[in-house]
């Protein structure tokens, strides 16, 4: 009786759960879904291969030292993001920067080749979206339905077509991945290899993105439509892993979760998280005026849009509780949609209310739910022809929104301007802008950019100092320096400001005000380099040559590859006679540099006095074709000929040194000499009074002329 009893229940239990985990017959085989999901991948983001490098990029890219070759590997495991362009920022990501060092090495500064390798990494993403689907619901249409839907949907534009957004599909795939490993050791045949692969693709999605912190809460919610058990020591390995990873960024690191220094209370930041709900939704279903300037806003609770996040938060939440939900894909994809949110949801205080790429691994949660919305149409009879319609149309629709918006990322001076429309009190637009107008080579537009920006924020230091460049580079001297003595006033420990405000009280002539700042400097920062090379050239101006070698020295210890430090050292010990170790410097300066005519110029010279004249020719010749209008490599070189009793090909190099610098009085007076020989006294004459008419009183006997020669 006992056995007759069991057998109904456990046919009572089969269909149950057929029901909970449909496997179509008619779904498509797994090589042929992922095969069109990246196809839809690199067809939607083909336009955007020819889109310049743009706003972050340049301080995570192209300024970027760590990135140029691999001797800085190890320094990206240990230092923040933009520690290789200078600048300091809490965000610790070392697998990205990772895969910018293989770009750089692949393609240098092209484009076109970052844009393919965040293509494939958002095509990767997609791909572990369908895994991940299958392996929690076993149905491939319902798995392939959301891959297409999350690859095609034009809000991870941000994430996608902007490089520097390249953490978010990163990121998301060792998530996926883990959740992947983690679904499959906790079924019955556990494999060790399983949670070891789970435990380091974790690692490696918080190497990328600070967010996957979030992972051990969807692991928890993973596991309800796989029917499987939680299991307490995997969850709480990757628990006891996100507590390695928080330890590290507080302590060694040099990057913090620390939150924004100028939060608001958290009850003010709370109607901001519910307006982004309003909007994210909104996105979702509406993906218009997109946009990645949202800000740091705050809300009052009476804004409609906060009152409306009210009702979606509370519906969201409902559905991700309810028990006894008829839908398991709306609970699923709302719980999941809550979760994946939280990291980003400015409750504990970020940089902004909200932003697009935010919603890269949320968005999961409302594309799943879209999906069994399509795969029921397409499931029966009735509706299949219209549920083909509606899938083909909802992606032909995003494709198309997702192909205009990366047109708009070609041109930075139209992208910024757009960005103004949306956000037109937002310094780092008008920055950015000043950045893109200093490339074009228009210093007029540039200059009114940075001036938006400091009316904006009077301390931004970074505007400050691009424009006192500016400023410097026109001659007005006396502006550059107001303009950075109020972004002093703002940011008095800024020690970029510090410096070029000391460098521009150098180029006005006021000699003790600009020592007194780099001494201020360089007390903050002893091995501040670009400040000892200042402060050295200040004492070589007034004749202190040894004490300027001592802190030439001293830049080029602090900063090996500074060349200019190089070179001024270099010049240095030349004028103190100390000429073995200025010849090696200045060849120093050319390993660094192989296109500074003054090394070989000043080398030339030192060669010339040991009289190897021929190697001296040849580094004059070198200076010229590099730099033909450089007249003291011309006149050197008709010098050295000279020497070497080469008249005519002295007589040449003097005439040329005449044509590139016609207010020299010295080439004339030489021209005088050989003349006289060659053309008779009437041409000696003739350059002779030119020579006068400029200023030479020196030598006029041709041969005595030609026999004291420098």
């Amino acid at each position: 009786m006992d056995n007759g009893q069991k057998r109904p229940g456990r046919e009572k239990t089969a269909p149950k759960r057929a029901e909970a985990r449909p496997h179509l017959s008619g779904s498509p085989n797994i090589p042929v879904a992922l095969i069109l999901i990246a196809l839809v991948g690199f067809a939607v983001y083909a336009n955007s291969l020819p889109n310049p490098l743009i706003w972050d990029d340049q301080n995570l890219i192209v300024n970027n030292a760590r990135l140029r070759d691999f001797s800085g590997l190890g320094k990206l495991f240990t230092e923040n993001i933009s520690a290789g362009s200078n600048r300091m920022t809490r965000f610790y990501r070392p697998l990205q920067m990772a895969t910018y060092m293989i770009d750089f090495r692949l393609w240098k500064l092209t484009p076109a080749g970052y844009h393919v390798t965040s293509i494939i990494w958002h095509i990767l993403a997609a791909w572990c979206v369908f895994a991940l689907i299958r392996t929690l619901f076993r149905d491939r249409l319902l798995a392939l339905l959301t891959g297409l839907l999350f690859v095609v949907h034009p809000v991870h534009t941000e994430a996608v077509t902007y490089i520097s957004g390249r953490s978010d599909p990163i990121g998301l795939v060792f998530l996926l991945l883990t959740l992947i490993f983690y679904i499959k050791a906790s079924g019955s045949d556990v494999k060790p290899t399983d949670a070891l692969l789970m435990l380091l693709c974790h690692a490696a999605g918080l190497l990328s993105r600070e967010q996957n912190l979030i992972l051990p809460a969807l692991a928890w919610i993973a596991l309800l439509p796989a029917q499987k058990r939680t299991r307490p020591g995997l969850l709480f390995s990757l628990i006891v892993l996100d507590g390695i990873y928080l330890l590290a960024r507080t302590t060694v690191l040099q990057a913090s979760l620390q939150s924004d220094p100028v939060a608001a209370p958290f009850l003010e930041r709370l109607p901001g998280f519910f307006v982004a709900l309003t909007t994210y939704a909104r996105l979702l279903v509406w993906p218009f005026d997109l946009h990645m300037q949202y800000g740091y806003t705050v809300f009052a609770w009476t804004k409609p849009a906060a009152l409306l996040g009210i009702g979606l938060f509370a519906g969201l939440l409902w559905a991700a509780l309810g028990k006894n939900s008829k839908d398991p894909l709306a609970r699923f994809g709302a719980a999941w949609f809550l979760l994946a949110l939280l990291p980003v949801s400015n409750l504990y205080s970020i940089n902004a209310y909200m932003a697009e790429h935010w919603l890269y691994a949320p968005s999961i949660g409302f594309f799943l739910w879209a999906a069994g919305k399509l795969r029921n149409l397409a499931q029966k009879p009735a509706t299949r022809t219209l549920g083909l319609a509606v899938t083909v149309s909802l992606l032909f629709s995003f494709g198309a929104l997702t192909v205009l918006q990366n047109a708009r990322w070609k041109d930075p001076f139209s992208f910024y301007r757009r960005l103004l429309i949306y956000a037109p009190r937002a310094p780092q637009i008008y920055y950015n802008l000043g950045l893109e107008y200093e490339k074009a080579d228009n210093p007029g537009e540039a200059i009114a950019s940075y001036r938006e920006a400091l009316e904006i924020k009077p301390d931004y230091a970074e505007a400050a100092a691009n424009l006192s460049v500016l400023y410097n580079n026109a001659g007005r001297y006396a502006e550059a320096a107001d303009c950075l003595e109020k972004a002093l006033r703002e940011s008095p420990d800024d020690k970029g400001l510090l410096f070029n405000l000391g460098k521009t009280y150098g180029d006005l002539g006021e000699d003790r005000k600009s020592e007194s700042l780099l001494k201020q400097l360089l007390e903050k920062d002893p091995r501040h380099a670009a400040a000892l090379n200042e402060l050295a050239t200040l004492l070589a101006r007034r004749g202190d040559l040894e004490e300027a070698a001592t802190l030439y020295a001293q830049a080029v210890a602090a900063e090996p590859a500074f060349v200019t430090a190089v070179y001024n050292l270099a010049k240095a010990y030349q004028l103190l006679g100390r000429a073995e170790e200025s010849k090696r410097l200045y060849r120093r300066t050319l390993q660094l540099d192989p296109d500074y005519v003054e090394a070989y110029n000043n080398l030339g010279l030192l060669l010339s006095q040991e009289g190897k004249y021929d190697e001296a020719v040849g580094l004059y010749r070198k200076a010229i074709d590099r730099m033909p209008a450089y007249p003291w490599a011309h006149l050197n070189l008709a010098f050295a000929y000279l020497k070497t009793g080469r008249l005519e090909e002295a007589r040449a190099a003097f005439i040329k040194t005449t044509e590139v610098k016609p207010d020299l009085a010295i080439p004339y007076a030489y021209l005088s000499a050989i003349a006289f020989n060659k053309d008779g006294p009437d041409a000696s004459r003739r350059y002779m009074d030119r020579a006068r008419a400029l200023g030479y009183d020196g030598e006029t006997d041709p041969q005595r002329l030609l026999e004291s020669l420098p």
